[in-house]
């Protein structure tokens, strides 16, 4: 194997062949609410009667600290009609302001703000959380779930290719800013929790 600087170019290139699901994530904690778009979500059991999933989310994130305050999350997946609101949820703050304040929410006996236009949702407690430098990932049961019929969501399911694909070029310069900003501002952190490990 070659010692040589990685070339970081091909490697990026190369990861983008990975074409996950978009989700979007929400929470809520005292009254607050906001919601993330999120690819690092996964279900992790292959017990049937224990669905456990996976998200990996930014640690400066306001839905990361909502999740973390409650130990619940709304992990929703969205068809490709949902990309307006899909690109709100990545290019603006919860700290700003209400990014559900428009949004028809379902009534799902628990407070928490699902969103009636998702595909599917599922709410999830979180039992465990590990701290990874630049993501938080979450471990939590499935504990509640829903879905559209596919007559009322024809739509593909938005992926992650497709919607970068899909946005203006101002939007794409936008969200590579807020990407390279949250890498610069969490790259200590990461590099710290490499070295602690």
């Amino acid at each position: 194997m070659n010692a040589s600087a990685p070339n970081l170019e091909q490697i990026d290139s190369l990861l983008k062949l990975v074409d996950r699901e978009i989700w979007l994530i929400t929470a809520a904690h005292n009254g607050q609410r906001s919601g993330l778009t999120a690819t690092w979500v996964s279900q992790v059991s292959l017990d049937r009667e224990r669905p456990v999933l996976l998200a990996g989310l930014s640690p400066r994130n306001f839905t990361t600290e909502l999740v973390e305050q409650s130990g619940l999350l709304v992990a929703h997946l969205v068809t490709t009609d949902l990309l307006p609101l899909v690109y709100r949820f990545a290019a603006s703050s919860g700290r700003n302001g209400d990014k559900l304040a428009d949004v028809r929410l379902l009534d799902n006996g628990e407070n928490l703000p699902v969103i009636a236009a998702a595909r599917a949702w599922l709410i999830c407690r979180v039992f465990r959380k590990l701290s990874a430098g630049d993501r938080v990932f979450f471990w939590a049961d499935v504990i509640q779930s829903g879905q559209q019929s596919l007559a009322e969501s024809a739509a593909p399911l938005l992926k992650e290719q497709a919607f970068i694909q899909a946005l203006t070029v101002e939007q794409r310069i936008h969200l590579k800013s807020l990407r390279e900003a949250d890498a610069l501002a969490l790259r200590p952190v990461a590099a710290s929790w490499r070295e602690s490990v």
